[in-house]
Protein backbone atom coordinates (compact mmCIF):
# COMPACT_ATOMS: atom_id res chain seq x y z
CA UNK A 1 0.00 0.00 0.00
CA UNK A 2 1.84 3.18 -0.88
CA UNK A 3 1.96 5.99 1.37
CA UNK A 4 -0.97 8.14 -0.75
CA UNK A 5 -3.52 5.58 0.24
CA UNK A 6 -2.35 5.93 3.61
CA UNK A 7 -2.51 9.78 3.67
CA UNK A 8 -6.02 9.51 1.62
CA UNK A 9 -7.81 6.47 4.53
CA UNK A 10 -6.67 9.04 7.44
CA UNK A 11 -7.58 12.28 5.16
CA UNK A 12 -11.27 10.54 4.79
CA UNK A 13 -11.77 9.57 8.73
CA UNK A 14 -10.89 12.64 9.58
CA UNK A 15 -13.39 14.24 7.26
CA UNK A 16 -16.13 11.72 7.23
CA UNK A 17 -15.89 10.87 10.77
CA UNK A 18 -14.25 13.31 13.40
CA UNK A 19 -15.73 16.41 11.12
CA UNK A 20 -18.89 14.90 10.02
CA UNK A 21 -19.72 14.55 13.64
CA UNK A 22 -18.07 17.32 15.54
CA UNK A 23 -16.07 14.77 17.53
CA UNK A 24 -13.45 17.59 17.64
CA UNK A 25 -15.04 21.03 16.98
CA UNK A 26 -11.53 22.38 16.35
CA UNK A 27 -10.85 20.18 13.33
CA UNK A 28 -12.41 21.56 10.61
CA UNK A 29 -10.99 24.43 10.28
CA UNK A 30 -7.48 23.32 10.07
CA UNK A 31 -8.57 20.76 7.61
CA UNK A 32 -10.71 23.51 5.52
CA UNK A 33 -7.56 25.53 5.02
CA UNK A 34 -5.48 22.98 3.94
CA UNK A 35 -3.12 23.50 7.20
CA UNK A 36 -2.60 20.02 8.46
CA UNK A 37 0.00 18.12 7.53
CA UNK A 38 -0.13 14.30 6.73
CA UNK A 39 2.63 12.31 6.68
CA UNK A 40 3.62 8.66 6.89
CA UNK A 41 6.24 6.97 8.81
CA UNK A 42 7.17 3.44 7.63
CA UNK A 43 10.30 2.94 8.89
CA UNK A 44 10.71 0.60 11.95
CA UNK A 45 13.74 2.41 14.07
CA UNK A 46 13.61 4.63 16.67
CA UNK A 47 16.41 7.13 15.70
CA UNK A 48 15.06 7.68 12.34
CA UNK A 49 11.29 8.18 13.81
CA UNK A 50 13.44 10.83 15.90
CA UNK A 51 14.14 12.63 12.78
CA UNK A 52 11.11 13.14 11.11
CA UNK A 53 9.16 13.60 14.39
CA UNK A 54 11.48 16.57 15.63
CA UNK A 55 11.78 17.77 11.77
CA UNK A 56 7.86 18.10 11.50
CA UNK A 57 7.95 20.15 14.46
CA UNK A 58 10.50 22.25 13.20
CA UNK A 59 8.47 22.71 10.62
CA UNK A 60 5.52 23.96 12.31
CA UNK A 61 7.37 26.07 14.53
CA UNK A 62 9.08 27.98 11.62
CA UNK A 63 5.51 28.83 10.33
CA UNK A 64 4.85 26.80 7.20
CA UNK A 65 1.52 26.52 5.86
CA UNK A 66 0.75 23.39 8.40
CA UNK A 67 -0.51 24.29 11.80
CA UNK A 68 -0.74 20.72 12.88
CA UNK A 69 0.66 17.68 11.75
CA UNK A 70 -0.89 13.92 11.35
CA UNK A 71 2.36 11.68 11.65
CA UNK A 72 0.63 8.29 10.26
CA UNK A 73 2.39 4.53 11.22
CA UNK A 74 0.93 1.86 9.55
CA UNK A 75 3.39 -0.18 10.74
CA UNK A 76 2.05 -0.08 14.17
CA UNK A 77 -1.39 -0.90 12.97
CA UNK A 78 -1.77 -4.58 14.67
CA UNK A 79 0.06 -3.79 17.94
CA UNK A 80 -1.38 -1.20 20.22
CA UNK A 81 1.47 -2.09 22.96
CA UNK A 82 4.11 -1.35 20.58
CA UNK A 83 2.32 2.02 19.10
CA UNK A 84 1.92 3.39 23.38
CA UNK A 85 5.61 2.78 23.34
CA UNK A 86 6.22 5.28 20.06
CA UNK A 87 3.67 7.87 21.92
CA UNK A 88 5.84 7.77 25.38
CA UNK A 89 9.17 7.75 23.33
CA UNK A 90 7.80 11.15 21.34
CA UNK A 91 6.38 12.63 24.48
CA UNK A 92 9.87 12.26 25.97
CA UNK A 93 11.47 13.44 22.97
CA UNK A 94 9.34 16.77 23.25
CA UNK A 95 10.30 17.36 26.72
CA UNK A 96 13.68 16.32 26.21
CA UNK A 97 13.93 19.24 23.58
CA UNK A 98 11.74 21.77 25.91
CA UNK A 99 8.93 21.41 23.24
CA UNK A 100 5.88 19.97 25.29
CA UNK A 101 4.78 23.46 26.99
CA UNK A 102 4.67 24.43 22.66
CA UNK A 103 3.07 20.96 21.38
CA UNK A 104 1.02 18.44 22.14
CA UNK A 105 0.31 14.50 21.25
CA UNK A 106 -3.06 13.62 20.25
CA UNK A 107 -3.27 9.47 19.84
CA UNK A 108 -4.87 7.41 17.39
CA UNK A 109 -4.93 3.65 16.78
CA UNK A 110 -7.47 1.25 14.72
CA UNK A 111 -7.11 -0.89 18.64
CA UNK A 112 -7.07 2.21 20.83
CA UNK A 113 -8.04 0.82 24.56
CA UNK A 114 -8.41 3.53 26.95
CA UNK A 115 -7.41 2.04 30.55
CA UNK A 116 -9.98 0.69 32.77
CA UNK A 117 -12.08 -0.16 29.81
CA UNK A 118 -12.81 -3.41 28.26
CA UNK A 119 -11.65 -3.85 24.20
CA UNK A 120 -15.39 -3.63 22.83
CA UNK A 121 -15.88 -0.48 25.16
CA UNK A 122 -18.14 2.27 23.21
CA UNK A 123 -15.32 5.22 24.40
CA UNK A 124 -12.72 3.60 22.69
CA UNK A 125 -14.14 4.19 19.39
CA UNK A 126 -13.32 7.86 19.92
CA UNK A 127 -9.87 7.20 19.67
CA UNK A 128 -9.79 4.58 17.20
CA UNK A 129 -8.40 5.86 13.45
CA UNK A 130 -8.14 3.62 10.17
CA UNK A 131 -4.15 3.30 10.82
CA UNK A 132 -1.85 4.51 14.06
CA UNK A 133 -1.70 8.20 14.47
CA UNK A 134 0.46 10.60 16.26
CA UNK A 135 -1.37 14.28 16.00
CA UNK A 136 1.12 16.85 17.19
CA UNK A 137 -1.10 20.05 17.98
CA UNK A 138 0.06 23.16 18.91
CA UNK A 139 -0.21 24.54 22.25
CA UNK A 140 -1.18 27.80 21.62
CA UNK A 141 -3.65 27.11 18.22
CA UNK A 142 -5.51 25.13 20.75
CA UNK A 143 -5.76 27.93 23.70
CA UNK A 144 -6.97 29.70 20.86
CA UNK A 145 -9.27 27.50 19.69
CA UNK A 146 -10.68 26.42 22.84
CA UNK A 147 -11.32 30.32 23.77
CA UNK A 148 -13.19 30.89 21.04
CA UNK A 149 -15.52 27.59 21.55
CA UNK A 150 -19.11 28.41 22.57
CA UNK A 151 -18.98 25.36 24.89
CA UNK A 152 -17.52 23.95 27.39
CA UNK A 153 -14.59 21.50 26.14
CA UNK A 154 -15.21 19.21 28.99
CA UNK A 155 -18.49 18.04 27.67
CA UNK A 156 -16.36 16.98 24.03
CA UNK A 157 -15.37 13.57 25.14
CA UNK A 158 -18.97 12.52 27.23
CA UNK A 159 -20.73 13.81 23.88
CA UNK A 160 -18.66 11.84 21.87
CA UNK A 161 -19.19 8.42 23.59
CA UNK A 162 -23.05 9.28 23.34
CA UNK A 163 -22.84 9.96 19.95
Amino acid sequence: MGKERFIKQTENWVKDFVIKHNLCPFAAKPVLRKQVKFEVFEQESFSSWTDIFLQSIQELEQGHQFTTAIMILPWLNEDFGAYLDVLAFSQDILEEAGLDDRFQLASFHPKYQFAETQEKDVSNKTNQSPHALIHILNVQEMAQAIEQYDGDTEDIPTRNIQL
